[in-house]
């Protein structure tokens, strides 16, 4: 039953965990607090939809057994590097956990720079990894030169994982490892052995799925494959809407492959 596929699914996520894959596609910014909380208490159950609020209680996550926190750049007032710095340099200060930042400037508005974040990273010891959702892989290079040794990179595409791997990103933060998370897991620990070419071989029969999965506004393709493997609802928040049997069509030609 769905309590059997729950638990099976939830061991996987785990399992990634070995080799830095984290799966992660809940929109928390649509959450009310308690949902975020149940979230936090419950985490491979099904959430009830209620209303939305707006919540930032971190140290009652703390609390309530978080293990980290992942914290995206404010979005709509599109800060300066300085209010960034103020901002995260406060959230560090709220709590004593682990402290991933997040970078998505095609969400936020702006973009994090690399000596931002290596500030952040050297003022504050919480402060210890970065999800870097932004094509510019320059950008990878420019905080491992700047960064401490052992502040961490995440890659926040699933299709720019290996590349990142290769500029010396410890792993991937992703959405297509709900569905294909063997297999990336898999890439991943073919390109850490220094199998470089059955790495990219990986990368390259999975670079299908990773668009795929983005060709609507996500979580609506990957909740729809999650569904379609029985683990969970197809169940979204507005403004996001499911596809519809034309997009579906489209979608499922390429992810159908994919689906266990």
């Amino acid at each position: 039953g769905n309590a059997m596929r729950n638990k099976k699914y939830g061991k996987q996520l785990l399992s990634m965990l070995l080799v830095g894959l984290l799966s992660l596609n809940t929109p928390m910014i649509a959450l009310a607090e308690s949902e975020e909380l149940q979230i936090l208490e419950e985490p491979t159950q099904e959430a009830d939809i209620t209303d939305s609020e707006e919540a930032d209680d971190l140290q009652e996550a703390e609390e309530l057994g978080a293990d980290a926190i992942l914290t995206v750049v404010p979005y709509y007032n599109k800060p300066n590097q300085r209010g960034m710095i103020a901002h995260f340099g406060a959230v560090a200060e709220s709590v004593k956990l682990p402290i991933i930042l997040y970078n998505i400037p095609g969400r936020t508005g702006v973009n994090m720079q690399p000596a931002t974040i290596a500030e952040l990273a050297k003022k504050y010891s919480n402060i210890v990894a970065v999800k870097q959702s932004n094509g510019d892989l320059d950008l990878i290079s420019e905080m491992k030169n700047l960064c401490p040794n052992d502040f961490l990179i995440y890659s926040g595409d699933d299709s720019l994982t290996l590349p990142m791997l290769a500029l010396g990103a410890h792993g991937v933060i992703s959405v297509a490892s709900h569905v294909v998370g063997t297999e990336m897991k898999q890439m991943i620990k073919l390109f850490k052995n220094g199998e470089n070419a059955a790495a990219l071989g990986k990368h390259q029969k999975l670079y299908p799925i990773f668009k795929k999965l983005f060709m609507y506004p996500s979580p609506a393709p990957v909740k729809d494959m999650l569904s379609k493997m029985g683990i969970i609802k197809n169940v979204l928040r507005l403004p996001l809407v499911n596809m519809n049997e034309e997009e579906k069509a489209e979608f499922y030609a390429v992810a159908d492959k994919y689906l266990k």
